[in-house]
């Protein structure tokens, strides 16, 4: 009898053990599988090639102040290419990896290049111009303007007005992270204005870019002026077929 129970007790240990032993591997089976999937890694967007601006599409929204931007000149036009931005102008050519973004445009007939690293690590470079900038044909105008931008750099500290970003990615988008300022006074006023903006770029269903810009401004009277701004461009490619 004694035997019979010890059995009995020894079947039921041994049914409870499997049954644990499968919840572990069950367990075990679905932990393997969640962290497969949190390591694959996300597919890069496709955003190189070249791209050309689609006028039609140019959106611009202005918060409180935001005249005062364009009264400045920093900025003027918002969504249309004005002020500094890494990404705009009328044509743009784009290379992105899975580590890396190379920017590319033409302004003024000098090919401008920016290479950043996926990881935010800071580019810090003379803050570059967005659409071609036409000398004055008068020449003696021309001279006078030369004088008065030499002028203003020699009352800035070297360096002090350049323009430093970041990159990253942010899932299905690219992100770029700017600030920049008049510059530091050599005497040692203040920059006037100190901008910060963000682009992100990422692709619509129809295969277009879409780069959206947040800007701040912020002047030494302690005024914010906020803008948004966005630009949709086509592949170069597709501006060349026939319209039907």
């Amino acid at each position: 009898m004694g035997d019979e129970g010890t059995t009995t007790a020894q079947g039921q240990e041994e049914t409870e053990t499997k049954r644990e032993n499968q919840v572990i591997k069950a367990l075990s089976a679905c932990l393997i599988v969640g962290i497969a999937g949190a390591q694959t890694p996300t597919p890069i967007p496709a955003l190189s090639g070249k791209w050309t601006l689609d006028p039609r599409a140019v959106e611009c929204r202005a918060g409180a102040g935001a005249s005062g931007i364009g009264a400045s000149g920093i900025g003027a036009g918002c969504g249309d290419g004005g002020g500094a931005k890494d990404v705009c102008g009328e044509n743009l050519s784009i290379e992105l990896s899975a580590d890396a973004i190379k920017l590319q445009r033409v302004v003024n007939g000098e090919t401008l290049t920016l290479v950043l690293a996926l990881d935010g690590s800071p580019v810090k470079r003379p803050v570059p111009p967005c659409r071609e900038r036409k000398a004055p044909t008068d020449p003696v105008i021309a001279k006078l303007m030369e004088r008065e931008l030499a002028a203003v750099k020699e009352h800035i500290v070297a360096g002090s007005d350049d323009m430093t970003t970041k990159a990253s990615r942010e899932a299905s988008r690219v992100v770029l992270r700017s600030s920049y300022s008049t510059g530091r006074g050599v005497n040692g006023d203040p920059p006037w204005l100190v901008i910060e903006q963000t682009q992100r770029l990422s692709l619509t269903t129809l295969g277009q870019l879409v780069v959206d810009t947040d800007r701040t401004a912020t002047e030494t009277t302690g005024r914010v002026i906020k803008t948004k701004s966005r630009l949709v461009y086509a592949r170069a490619k597709a501006f060349d077929r026939p319209m039907p």
